[in-house]
């Protein structure tokens, strides 16, 4: 693999580099918004957090819209969270309006209320996940080689984690994109997944990292944390006989979605900057629907052993911005060597940070 150079100190920090990487990264990506198993009722609304609110995602007669959350008479921000509603109705005026949007009420309007929808705006659904934006997700994925092995139709919602973080939302990436630190920096996931196995895929558009899982002989008798261990107790009861061919299966696409699946588990995450030194975390759930049916205590096992491995992410990112930190206050550029393969994906994302930043130099 043609080796690259890696991101310099000063565009962890920098403001002007910021502004640039929102208009070049994030002005034209594919967004992802949720998903199909998030609305399961007519009446089922979610706002979209990821999009600053700006949408809601809702479900009438079957079918799934993106609709301002706007209103249409005084542009107010209407509603936040997620319920169930025949009407979403903005608190200023009361004008209200149905799951397609449709205007339904204006009180002491007298003007033609069919005349003031609220805006749809197009997406994508993507085995049942959902993106919004002006690339598409779904013919930059088209080719995907592992989608078969992921079974991601039969994973099913079931909460959303979120995060605030206080450093630039490359360090996450970064992060993400090698696995060298994981002997050392996540103990629990180290004794799930084998390292040794892994393999990447290398695309214009994404990253992904396949591993193996340990054997069960060592899985049966290897101590880790807690969380872990309870995790993969559960996990071995229910593949009592076989285990499934393969242990993790992670997407990147870039800049920003990381589309992890384990046997039975899925977990998204995107990471939106909100600052030169600060950034959030959405991370949402996803189970087999047997578990969600059946083995609800698998379920809690794995999202508890996710959220202690993600807890290590952001506590590794840290250190990695304070380290910066103290290389961009004494004007210092230093660069380490990338450690293949475990640093493969760290090689594609600042090779891909880099064409992007050129381009839109031109």
């Amino acid at each position: 693999m043609k080796l690259t150079s890696g991101i310099p100190i000063a565009n962890y920090f920098d403001k002007d580099v910021y502004a640039k990487e929102m208009e070049c990264f994030f002005k034209n990506n594919s967004n992802y918004i949720g998903a199909a198993t998030m609305l399961k009722n007519d009446g089922d609304y979610r706002v979209v957090e990821r999009l600053n609110d700006a949408k809601i995602l809702t479900k009438k007669d079957g079918k799934i819209n993106l609709i301002e959350n706007v209103c249409s008479h005084r542009q107010a921000k209407m509603i936040t969270g997620s319920g169930n509603a025949q009407t979403i109705t903005c608190p200023l005026h009361c004008w209200s309006y149905d799951g397609n949007g449709a205007c339904t009420n204006t009180p002491l309007f007298n003007g033609t209320k069919e005349d003031y929808p609220l805006e749809h705006a197009p997406f994508e659904n993507w085995h049942n996940l959902l993106f919004t934006g002006k690339r598409s997700f779904t013919e930059e994925l088209k080719n995907f080689a592992m989608i078969g092995e992921m079974n991601i139709d039969k994973m099913v919602y079931t909460k959303t984690f979120t995060d605030k973080l206080n450093f630039n939302w490359k360090n996450y990436i970064d992060g993400f994109a090698e696995d060298y630190h994981v002997p050392f920096v996540h103990p629990g996931f180290a004794g799930f997944v084998d390292l040794k196995s892994i393999s990447w895929i290398d695309h214009e558009h994404y990253t992904s990292q396949i591993f193996k899982l340990k054997d069960r002989a060592f899985l049966e008798s290897h101590k880790t944390t807690p969380k872990y261990q309870q995790w993969i107790k559960k996990f071995l009861e229910y593949y009592p006989i076989t285990l499934p061919k393969f242990g993790g299966i992670l997407i990147m696409y870039y800049p920003n979605v990381m589309i992890e699946w384990y046997p039975l588990f899925m977990a998204i995450s995107t990471v939106h900057p909100t600052g030169p030194d600060t950034c959030v975390n959405h991370i949402d759930f996803f189970h087999h629907q047997d578990v969600i049916d059946n083995h609800p205590e698998l379920r809690d096992a794995a999202e508890a052993a996710y959220i202690e491995t993600a807890d290590e992410d952001a506590e590794m990112c840290e250190r990695l911005a304070a380290g910066r930190k103290i290389l961009y206050e004494e004007a210092r550029e230093e660069q380490g060597p990338y450690q293949a393969p475990y640093e493969d994906g760290l090689v594609m994302f600042h090779r891909y940070y880099h064409q992007m930043m050129k381009a839109q130099q031109k």
